[in-house]
C-alpha cells in the first residue's frame, strides 16, 4: 500500500479524517472549499505553471489556476446534484480568485523570478515513492519542486500559503518537511543533505498595520540533523503498519476531537453524522457536498496559525 505524507499527517491528528480522506480509503473532498484552501490551491497551481514558463507573468498563470479550479467546481457539483452551482454557491471561489491574483501581484513585484538566485530547477511537482523498511509499503510525496542549490546539494521547494507568519521553531519542527527530506535522502542521489527551500506567502492583499510589504513572503532554508531523518526512519514502519491494519477495518476509526475543536475540519458534518447515527444525513452529505478525490489531488493542510 502506497502511504502519502499528507495522508500519515492526517492520520497522526485523526484516525476518521484519515479514512474519509484517504485514496485508501474513502477518498473523499469536498465540493466546495473553504476560502483558504482555494487560496492555497490556485496560488499553488499558478506558482507550479509559472516556475515551468516564466517567459510569462505570474498573474497570466493565476488567471489559468483560476479557470482550471473553477470548471472542476462545476463539474463535480452539476455531477453530484444534476445542476450546475448558483452564483452565490460560487462566491468563496470568486473570492479566492480575487485574493490569488493580488497576492500573485505582490509575489512579482517583490521577487520577479519563481525561484531565489542560488537554485536551479531540476523538477516541478516531483513525485517520489520509496519502500517503507520492513514492510511491504511504499511512502510517496509530491513536492513542489526538485531544485538545486549552486553547492551541487538537491533541496526540496515547498511552497505555503498561510494565515499567519509562522515562527521558526515551528517550522524546523515540521512533519512534512521531515518526510520529504527523508524520501530525498532515500534516493542516494548525492551524499549532501538534502534541505527544504521554504517559500511563503502570507494570505493577504496588503501588510497589516505596523508591518512592512517585505512582510507578506518568507523564503528560509530549513535544515534537519541526520539523527532526525534516522529516527523518523525507524518510527515510520510502526506508523505505516498501524494504517494498513485501520484501513482494512474502517468501522476502528475513531474520531479525535482535540481540544481546540474541529472547526478547520473539512469533514466534520460528516463525522457528527456518523457519531449520531444519523445514516440516512450522512449518506445525504456525501452525495450532495463531497466528491472523489481526482487521482492528481493531493490536499494541502495550508497553515492556518503561527
Amino acid at each position: 500500500m502506497n502511504f502519502s505524507v499528507t495522508e500519515i499527517q492526517n492520520y497522526e491528528r485523526c484516525r476518521r479524517m484519515a479514512v474519509y480522506s484517504s485514496r485508501n480509503a474513502r477518498a473523499l473532498t469536498p465540493i466546495f472549499s473553504p476560502l483558504h484552501l482555494s487560496v492555497g490551491t490556485i496560488f499553488h497551481r499558478a506558482q507550479q505553471l509559472w516556475i515551468t514558463d516564466p517567459s510569462k507573468d505570474l498573474n497570466f498563470h493565476v488567471l489559468d489556476a483560476s479557470a482550471e479550479s473553477q470548471e472542476l467546481t462545476i463539474q463535480n457539483y452539476t455531477k453530484n446534484v444534476g445542476v450546475p452551482p448558483s452564483s452565490v454557491e460560487l462566491l468563496t471561489l470568486h473570492e479566492a480568485i480575487d485574493m490569488a491574483l493580488s497576492m500573485a501581484a505582490n509575489y512579482y513585484t517583490k521577487y520577479k523570478y519563481p525561484l531565489p538566485p542560488e537554485y536551479t530547477l531540476v523538477a516541478a511537482e516531483q513525485k517520489i515513492a520509496v519502500p517503507i523498511p520492513g514492510t511491504p509499503h511504499h511512502l510517496t510525496g509530491r513536492l513542489d519542486g526538485l531544485i538545486r542549490h549552486h553547492t551541487g546539494r538537491l533541496d526540496v521547494l515547498e511552497r505555503k500559503t498561510y494565515k499567519s507568519r509562522p515562527n521558526l521553531k515551528g517550522l524546523q519542527t515540521n512533519f512534512q518537511f521531515l518526510a520529504y527530506m527523508w524520501l530525498l535522502q532515500q534516493l542516494n542521489l548525492t551524499d549532501k543533505m538534502p534541505a527544504v527551500a521554504y517559500d511563503g506567502a502570507w494570505r493577504r492583499t496588503e501588510p497589516p498595520k505596523g508591518r512592512t510589504f517585505d512582510d507578506l513572503f518568507l523564503r528560509i532554508t530549513i535544515t534537519r540533523s541526520q539523527n532526525e531523518l534516522d529516527e523518523f526512519g525507524v518510527y515510520l514502519p510502526q506508523i505505516a503498519t498501524e494504517m494498513f491494519e485501520l484501513y482494512s477495518n474502517p468501522a476502528k476509526a475513531f474520531p479525535n476531537r482535540q481540544w481546540r475543536g474541529c472547526f478547520d475540519c473539512q469533514y466534520d458534518p460528516l463525522c457528527m453524522a456518523q457519531s449520531r447515527g444519523e445514516h440516512d444525513n450522512f449518506n445525504a452529505l456525501v452525495a450532495s457536498t463531497y466528491t472523489v478525490r481526482p487521482d492528481d489531488l493531493e490536499i494541502e493542510d495550508e497553515e492556518e496559525a503561527a
